[in-house]
């Protein structure tokens, strides 16, 4: 399945909607069309991350998945990356 395609998630509607939406992030990784990278953190040592970034291999464009974490719903769009600009 492409993943050059994918289209930004400005919130998720339910803590259902987010876990069918990590199941279905985790099935493009496993068929190879997309794979998680590091998270880059400035924060303090220990901080805690709320946030996945996976590579679309087949254009490169990097995307963060934000988790839901009140009031916050969560995200899933595109970094901005050097390519991009």
């Amino acid at each position: 399945m492409s993943c050059a395609g994918w289209e930004p998630i400005d919130g998720f509607r339910s803590p259902g909607e987010y876990e069918r939406f990590r199941a279905w992030i985790a099935q493009r990784v496993e068929e190879g069309a997309a794979e998680r990278v590091p998270v880059v953190y400035d924060g303090e040592p220990g901080g805690q991350v709320f946030e996945e970034w996976y590579r679309c291999t087949e254009n490169g464009r990097v995307w963060m998945l934000l988790f839901p974490d009140g009031p916050s719903r969560g995200a899933f769009v595109p970094l901005e990356t050097a390519a991009d600009a």
